[in-house]
C-alpha cells in the first residue's frame, strides 16, 4: 500500500522588537505538517539539524526543548530521516507517526 504524502510548511516568523533605546529583530522557525504542529507549545526547532536531514539520511533532533535539550520535552528518541528517490520519510518513535514529503517541495 502507498502511504499518502504529508504536506509540510516550514516558516520563519520574524518579529520586531523595540525598547526605549534600541531596536532588533528575533525569529524563529515552525513547522506544520498536515495543519498541525508535530512538536509542543514551548519546543523549538534546531535549524542545524533540519538542514542536515535535507541532505542525508541519519537520525537527527529536529525538535527540542526551549532550554536546548530534547529529552527536557519528551524528545527520547531524535526522528529517522530516509531519502528516497523522490522522496523524504520522517519517522517520529516518540510516537509512531510517520510521514513522507515529496522531496522538492520540502527542499
Amino acid at each position: 500500500m502507498k502511504m499518502p504524502i504529508d504536506i509540510i510548511y516550514i516558516e520563519l516568523i520574524v518579529v520586531a522588537n523595540q525598547t526605549e533605546s534600541d531596536i532588533w529583530m528575533s525569529g524563529s522557525l515552525e513547522i506544520t505538517i498536515n495543519e498541525k504542529k508535530p512538536y509542543g507549545e514551548s519546543d523549538i526547532i534546531d535549524p542545524d539539524a533540519l538542514l542536515e536531514s535535507l541532505e542525508s539520511d541519519g537520525e537527527y533532533f529536529i525538535f527540542s526543548c526551549c532550554c536546548g535539550f530534547p529529552k527536557c520535552s519528551g524528545w527520547i528518541h531524535p526522528i529517522k530521516v530516509i531519502h528516497l528517490e523522490n522522496q523524504i520519510k520522517w519517522i517520529n518513535p516518540n510516537d509512531n507517526k510517520i510521514w513522507l514529503f515529496d522531496k522538492n517541495k520540502i527542499e
